[in-house]
C-alpha cells in the first residue's frame, strides 16, 4: 500500500463510511466524469486514465461512463434479474421469493417464516438476516430498509446500472451451510473467481482460478481463507451458467451460493467493490484489465 492509500484509508476510518458514502451522494451537481476521476484519486491514491485505460478498475470506470445499456437496469435490480436468469439458464436457480413491498408500511413480517433475508433491491446496504424471529430486531430492521430505500445508490460512485431501478423490499429465503462463490466473467467467459467467507467477525477471501486452484498472489484487499472449499461436484454447470448470463458484457461478476449442488444467482455486479478494490500487483490489476475490451464505438 502507498502513502498516499494508508492516508486514505486513515481519513475514512476517521470520517467513518457512512458519513463518507452521504457527502459523495450530496456531490450529485458534479457530472460523472470529473467525479469519477477525483473519487478514484480519493480511494485509490491514483489517477484516473481514461484516455487509455489498462487496468482492471480503470476500465471498470470507463464503463461506467460508456458502456449504458437498458438490459444492466433489469440484471442490478435483485426482483428483476430473477426473470433474466430463468431466462437464461431456467427456473429455479435463484433464491425462493417470500414477498415483496414498494413501502416500509406494508412489510408483512408475520407472513414471513422463522428464517429469512431482508433486504432492499436497489443497493448492498439494506439488508437484514433472521436466524430466528424470537430474537429479531424488527424496529432495527425498519430503520436499515427505510434509509436503504431514501438512497438512491447510483450517486455513491456512479455505477449506472443502479440509477433507475424502483427501490423496493424483497424477502427471501435464508439458505445455511452454503458456500459462496463470485465469478469474474469477460465477454461471457468466466476467467477468475473468489470464495469468501467470515472468520472470526473478519471478511476473507481466495481467489481461484477456473480449474479450481488457488491463485496464491490475487486478492482485493482482504485477508485470505486459511483453506478452500472442496470442489462442488456442479462446477462444470456452474460455468456453464456463467457464460450464459454474461454473454455480451464486457465484465460482469456473476454471484453464486452453492447448497447440495444445488447452485443458486445471489446477484450479478456490474463494478466489483465499485471499481475502487485494491488489486495486489500491478500484473494482475493489467492482467484483469486486458480480459475487458471495450466495446466499439465508445
Amino acid at each position: 500500500m502507498t502513502d498516499t492509500m494508508k492516508k486514505v484509508s486513515s481519513i475514512k476510518k476517521l470520517i467513518g463510511k457512512e458519513r463518507v458514502s452521504s457527502i459523495l451522494q450530496a456531490m450529485k451537481f458534479i457530472p460523472d466524469k470529473p467525479f469519477l476521476k477525483l473519487e478514484y484519486r480519493f480511494l485509490t491514491g491514483k489517477r484516473l486514465n481514461l484516455k487509455n485505460p489498462v487496468t482492471y478498475n480503470e476500465k471498470l470506470q470507463y464503463l461506467k461512463l460508456y458502456d449504458r445499456k437498458p438490459v444492466y437496469t433489469v440484471m442490478s435490480d435483485k426482483i428483476a434479474m430473477r426473470d433474466y436468469v430463468g431466462d437464461r439458464i431456467g427456473e429455479g436457480h435463484t433464491v425462493p421469493l417470500y414477498g415483496t413491498w414498494d413501502r416500509l408500511e406494508d412489510v408483512d413480517f408475520d407472513s414471513l417464516p422463522d428464517s429469512f433475508v431482508i433486504k432492499c433491491n436497489h443497493d448492498s446496504k439494506g439488508l437484514a438476516i433472521c436466524r430466528d424471529r424470537k430474537t429479531f430486531d424488527r424496529e432495527e430492521t425498519l430503520r436499515l430498509l427505510g434509509k436503504s430505500l431514501r438512497r438512491n445508490h447510483f450517486w455513491v460512485a456512479r455505477e449506472w446500472p443502479y440509477k433507475n431501478i424502483k427501490p423496493c423490499i424483497l424477502a427471501e429465503q435464508y439458505i445455511q451451510d452454503k458456500t459462496e462463490y463470485q465469478v469474474f466473467c469477460f465477454d461471457g467467459e468466466p476467467r477468475v473467481m473468489f470464495t469468501a467467507d467470515t472468520v472470526n467477525g473478519r471478511f476473507c477471501e481466495s481467489f481461484l482460478d477456473m480449474d479450481y486452484n488457488l491463485i496464491e498472489d490475487l486478492s482485493m484487499g482482504y485477508p485470505k481463507l486459511s483453506g478452500i472449499p472442496d470442489k462442488p461436484g456442479c462446477f462444470e454447470q456452474m460455468k456453464q451458467f456463467c457464460r450464459a448470463l454474461s454473454a455480451g458484457c464486457p465484465q460482469l461478476r456473476v454471484d453464486f451460493y452453492v447448497c447440495n449442488e444445488m447452485i443458486y444467482v445471489g446477484e450479478l455486479t456490474f463494478f466489483n467493490d465499485a471499481g475502487f478494490a485494491p488489486v495486489t500487483t500491478n500484473e494482475w490489476d493489467e492482467r484483469l484489465g486486458s480480459w475487458i475490451s471495450l466495446p466499439d464505438g465508445i
